[in-house]
């Protein structure tokens, strides 16, 4: 009789524990649903500020291929003076800063940068008058974001950019640290 009431008392108790581990099951799964929709209907934010509009003017192509890929990604862009831009990078208002790879502003070591090549179009004036681009000179932009703060989506952008370019120019992209 006790070892009766025994079994039925471990079957009762093994019962119980499938039926609360297959309710946690339901939960997590639930939750990673509920998880992967959100990040496919939540809109992200990019902050790109460059020193001069040119620089963003440059980098259009990459970004309107990178939205036509993920669509759930909102680019905001402007252009300043480099200190105020670099306060707004330390402040972590700006994901991406874009600078020309000939200033002179120093960059500490929670830096992290890439550069990537530009064709700067120049316009020369013939002598009957004529304004003419010239696309033959070549810059490069250092494109510039803080090590420290983690994004997925930041990261995604900055390889897209290198890839555009890389595939622009055959390999150009030339890394620094």
């Amino acid at each position: 009789m006790k070892d009766l009431f025994l079994i039925l008392i471990l079957l009762a108790t093994f019962a119980f524990g499938y039926y609360v581990v297959v309710r946690f099951g339901d939960f997590i799964e639930e939750n990673q649903r509920l998880i992967a929709e959100g990040n496919r209907n939540s809109q992200c934010k990019i902050h790109i500020a460059a020193e001069t509009p040119m620089l963003l003017n440059s980098i259009a192509s990459a970004l309107e291929s990178y939205s036509e890929s993920a669509p759930h990604v909102e680019f905001f862009l402007s252009s300043g003076q480099i200190n105020h831009l670099l306060d707004k990078l330390i402040n972590e208002r700006i994901d991406i800063l874009l600078l020309a790879d000939d200033s002179t502003e120093p960059l500490g070591k929670q830096y992290a940068s890439v550069r990537i090549p530009y064709e700067k179009t120049k316009m020369l004036v013939t002598t009957l008058g004529l304004t003419v681009e010239n696309l033959d000179e070549e810059k490069w932009i250092r494109v510039v974001w803080k090590k420290s703060l983690k994004s997925k989506n930041r990261d995604r952008v900055i390889t897209a950019l290198e890839m555009e370019h890389c595939r622009l120019k055959c390999g150009y992209a030339d890394y620094l640290d």
